[in-house]
């Protein structure tokens, strides 16, 4: 207990240190990072606590004004209730190996003695997934049954996979994305800044972790935008999310001249090769983050 207590004192202990790195962090871009790998570490909030301050800030930001709030009916909605289904549909290869769309009566359809061909090129998540749609209500077993598809571990999992996705609605997929949005994060920023090392292999004298500690500080600003962004809409009814992007796209390029050293047109192409590298990874992660929020809610 003693070291728990201590662990959770040095995340969330806060001093004069707080308003001594505020000051940089949103005045100065990339000097606070510059400084703190430096040396200069006893005046300011080491990156890693700061960041989690902000992230956490903003997930209790978003439950308590937004998740947490009865969104009424469509709120609690399951997905599968979102789509209109008449007749259902059932994709097949005629003779020439060509894909048609033949359509099925229900009745047809729910007699699981005659099981459905569906080929669809071999793309058994997909059939899976659209099966599932149609009869959200059938166990694995008689799912697979009726697709005729084997019952094997790859096929369950897909099953289980979207038939939690048929069944899940938008607050619990909004609070359990949430929950693991901190872990995605501080997973995600290594990942970015070995892609930051390698774009700049040739400066030598910065390692990884400085790239590290250059990433967090940056998270942190963007956090903090965000958890304005969030009370700003909720106090005043205005989303300055898109202005506030704008801000920290200036504020980054600022921060990779300042940190880095290098001239304009450098900055500049690094600044684009880092952006494209950011927008996929975290699209990696955010598909991942989804996943998870989808099988655990």
């Amino acid at each position: 207990w003693q070291y728990l207590g201590e662990t959770v004192s040095y995340l969330f202990g806060a001093d004069a240190r707080l308003w001594r790195t505020l000051g940089p962090l949103l005045l100065k871009p990339g000097d606070l990072a510059w400084r703190y790998s430096k040396g200069q570490r006893t005046s300011f909030v080491p990156p890693l606590r700061l960041f989690i301050w902000l992230v956490i800030m903003i997930v209790v930001s978003e439950k308590l004004l937004f998740v947490s709030i009865d969104a009424g009916p469509a709120g609690g909605k399951p997905l599968y209730e979102s789509f209109e289904v008449g007749d259902d549909e059932v994709v097949s290869k005629d003779s020439e190996g060509e894909v048609d769309s033949l359509s099925v009566s229900s009745a047809d359809v729910d007699d699981d003695s005659a099981p459905i061909e569906i080929d669809l090129y071999d793309q058994d998540s997909l059939s899976i997934a659209s099966y599932v749609f149609r009869h959200p209500h059938k166990s694995a077993e008689e799912g697979l049954t009726a697709l005729g598809k084997e019952y094997s571990f790859m096929n369950r999992f897909s099953y289980h996979f979207f038939y939690k996705l048929a069944h899940i609605d938008t607050h619990h997929f909004l609070t359990s994305f949430l929950d693991r949005l901190l872990l995605m994060l501080l997973l995600f920023s290594p990942v970015f800044a070995l892609w930051l090392r390698l774009l700049y292999i040739r400066k030598s004298n910065i390692y990884v972790l400085d790239h590290l500690l250059f990433i967090l500080y940056n998270h942190a600003f963007f956090a903090l935008l965000i958890f304005i962004g969030i009370w700003t809409e909720f106090l005043v009814n205005f989303d300055a999310m898109g202005m506030l992007v704008i801000v920290y796209a200036v504020y980054l390029f600022i921060a990779f001249q300042r940190f880095y050293g290098q001239g304009k047109g450098k900055t500049m192409l690094k600044y684009i090769l880092s952006g494209i590298g950011f927008l996929f990874m975290a699209s990696i992660f955010i598909l991942l983050n989804s996943a998870l929020a989808v099988l655990f809610a």
